[in-house]
């Protein structure tokens, strides 16, 4: 039989349905990758959550890498996921909207011969199948369940779902022949008042979503871009390894063609670093230099190191849409991140080559079709 890779899409709102994935033990690894939707930085017990149990999220951190660095290339939905399956920063894409999500009616996104995560699998004998969350609700198998409100039990439902893949990996005897990846789309979703019930009750049992970070889904700080990323591997010499490697959900198309012996496309992935060195545990491994944040609003920001740089866009300045965050969040702006991971000091007048050399490598980016070498 082939290997298989699978791609779940699991909501906080939602269900996952798991089917059964057989493979012997001498064939390559089978992957997995759990991609939870909005869920915060703050959201599992292994990132610091302690009003909410979420034991199966965090054997997985148990038993695999938890990375404290990882980013996904959007503070909104559609253009981490085109990210994660192309390999790719979304703004690249002119059939995706520069700002916002991709609208459901919108055109695909994926030019025919664009390689995606499940091609490189495909290409490399691998069966693939995708997963997506339904948007019904959830089960009543919850109501009441956490300390936090009916967020607190959604999340509580999402863990319930990895728990449920995971041991239908071990019933069909794959799960040590499995990668399994868990991660999220974008930052959580955090309540200013009453209007999101469910989260302003979280935050009012003591609940933060996006832990000790700025933002929220959406915005350009650190809430909305850095999540949760753990990588269990059926070897275990890696288990419960912290790293603090700054990596993309971009680069998980590079180091799966790196876990397949596979080479990509020049014209392919153009923003994917291999980062199977990081995923294997190893604290050394420097997998990029930078990597470039585009917020739902259209802000661009860079990391680079323990450096933030945030660029105003004066274009953005007069147009429409929530004026009271855009204009807050459309400002030069530079944080030491090492020193101020909540952002709350603003560096860019007092470090003016930093911000002279985090710009030109933003502008270089952008103007460049790639930054994988």
């Amino acid at each position: 039989m082939k290997s298989a890779f699978c791609c779940f899409a699991v909501g906080l709102w939602a269900a996952s349905i798991l089917s059964g994935i057989a493979a012997e033990k001498a064939k390559p690894l089978n992957v997995v990758i759990i991609l939870a939707d909005d869920l915060g930085y703050g959201d599992a017990g292994c990132y610091g959550a302690t009003k909410l149990k979420t034991p199966n999220i965090d054997t997985l951190a148990l038993e695999g890498v938890r990375f404290t660095q990882a980013y996904t290339p959007g503070s909104v939905c559609s253009p981490t996921r085109y990210g994660l399956l192309a390999g790719r920063y979304f703004w690249r894409n002119p059939r995706h909207h520069p700002t916002g999500v991709h609208a459901p009616g919108g055109p695909l996104l994926f030019e025919q011969d664009r390689l995606t995560l499940a091609k490189l699998f495909q290409q490399n004998g691998y069966a693939t199948a995708c997963i997506g969350k339904w948007h019904q609700g959830f089960g009543e198998d919850y109501k009441g369940t956490s300390a936090c409100g009916p967020y607190g039990d959604f999340v509580q439902e999402l863990d319930t779902n990895v728990g449920w893949i995971m041991g239908a990996l071990r019933k069909k005897g794959v799960l040590e022949n499995t990668l399994v990846i868990f991660t999220s789309d974008n930052g959580g979703v955090v309540a200013d008042n009453e209007r999101l019930l469910p989260q302003w009750q979280a935050k009012q049992a003591g609940h933060a979503i996006c832990g000790a970070l700025r933002g929220r889904k959406h915005s350009v700080y650190e809430g909305g871009f850095r999540v949760p990323f753990i990588v269990r591997w059926p070897d275990l010499r890696a288990q419960g390894t912290r790293s603090d490697v700054v990596i993309c959900l971009t680069d998980v198309m590079a180091s799966c063609a790196g876990l397949l012996g596979a080479k990509l496309p020049e014209h392919a992935a153009e923003d994917s670093f291999d980062a199977l060195a990081a995923w294997k545990g190893d604290a050394k491994a420097h997998v990029r230099d930078a990597v470039v944040l585009d917020s739902a609003n259209g802000i661009f920001a860079i990391r680079e190191g323990d450096w933030k740089l945030i660029v105003r866009d004066a274009a953005l300045a007069s147009e429409k849409g929530n004026k009271k965050q855009l204009e807050a969040e459309n400002q030069n702006q530079l944080y030491n991140l090492a020193d101020d991971p909540a952002e709350t000091k603003n560096l860019w007048a007092e470090q003016p080559d930093v911000v002279k050399r985090l710009g030109a490598g933003l502008t270089k980016a952008r103007q460049a079709d790639h930054t994988r070498p």
